[in-house]
């Protein structure tokens, strides 16, 4: 989830920002879609993001952005400084490298669109999770539970009916891969 991480990313650096003057920005992120990345990683490459942002945004402002697109996610940081930079500070391009090499090896990209002596803006681009509707008609309560919870924080999004009659309609509405039926039900044989 990057808007969590984004947000405990904003918490842990708020230090670092405060002790150079920086203002972080971060308006809400509309509903994103989960990223196909490990959680360290994610976590690890906004750290890095941010604090080279931080690093490049002395006595202004940080801002950062959250959007998705077909099949990623994109964070966006612009770093406004008070004063103009006349080039990337040593910390801000080790950090920048760290974010680029951790955010490869996922599929994805770090973008740096410019840099001192303009303010610094980059985007990283990561992979969204697939999500992959998977149709449950079971009468046991229990056992959707079940299900539910072995698939929670995986690309599978379950939509679940304990109405064998409801199956036509929500093959039509989600379309899922596949198709799990109990076969014994009071309503009908799965």
């Amino acid at each position: 989830d990057l808007g969590e991480h984004l947000s405990e990313v904003i918490e842990l650096t708020s230090k670092l920002a405060t002790k150079h003057g920086v203002r972080v920005c971060s308006p809400a992120a509309p509903a994103l879609p989960p990223v196909a990345m490990h959680p360290i990683f994610v976590k690890q490459a906004l750290l890095s993001l941010v604090d080279a942002g931080i690093q490049q945004a002395l006595g202004g402002t940080l801002q950062l952005q959250a959007k998705p697109s077909d099949a990623t996610v994109t964070m966006s940081i612009s770093a406004q400084p008070a004063k103009r930079l006349s080039e990337l500070s040593a910390g801000a391009q080790r950090n920048l490298a760290i974010a680029r090499q951790l955010v490869v090896t996922a599929g994805g990209q770090l973008v740096v669109v410019q840099q001192p002596p303009d303010p610094l803006e980059a985007y990283l681009v990561l992979p969204a999770v697939e999500s992959v509707p998977i149709l449950v008609v079971d009468d046991n309560e229990d056992a959707l539970q079940l299900y539910a919870r072995f698939t929670v924080s995986t690309r599978y999004r379950l939509v679940t009916t304990p109405n064998p009659e409801a199956i036509t309609a929500l093959v039509k509405r989600h379309a899922p891969r596949a198709i799990l039926l109990d076969i014994m039900m009071p309503q009908g044989n799965g």
